[in-house]
Order: structure tokens, then C-alpha cells, then sequence
């Protein structure tokens, strides 16, 4: 979770508060491509899932679709 825009500036120090903050490893600044192409990813997919959704019976395996997608960005970027 990243502070409110006010608390942060260009300082080392705000740096160190939103570090602290954050479940991101630092990794995703190193591989900030692939965490871009997962999310965008999960957005195209959670749009197609959401068009298949005609009872509640088809919103078990689109739930499944959009989890595999948010797993993949936080089992490779999240502490």
C-alpha cells in the first residue's frame, strides 16, 4: 500500500516509507515489463470471463480464470 501522495517526497526517507509499506518485492522494479504484461493480462481476461457469465453457475470457473491470473503477479511479486 502506498502513502498518501502528501507524505511522500524525493526524500531517501519517503523512499523508506513506502518500502515498508509494501508487499512488493523488490523485483518488480527490476522486471517492471512482465509485472505491466500480467497485469494487463488479467484485465483482458477478467473483461472475456466477465462476458461469459450467463447464470451463477458460470461464475465458479470465471472466478477460477481471474484468481489464476492474480496468482500469477503475487506469487512471483508479493512478499
Amino acid at each position: 500500500r502506498r502513502p498518501p501522495r502528501s507524505t511522500l517526497s524525493s526524500s531517501s526517507a519517503a523512499s523508506d516509507v513506502y518500502k515498508r509499506q509494501s508487499e512488493a518485492r523488490p523485483s518488480i522494479w527490476d522486471e517492471f515489463d512482465e509485472f505491466t504484461r500480467l497485469s494487463k493480462d488479467l484485465a483482458e481476461t477478467s473483461i472475456l470471463l466477465a462476458g461469459s457469465i450467463d447464470s451463477i453457475d458460470d461464475l465458479r470457473p470465471a472466478l477460477r480464470g481471474v484468481s489464476s491470473g492474480c496468482k500469477a503477479c503475487h506469487s512471483r511479486y508479493r512478499e
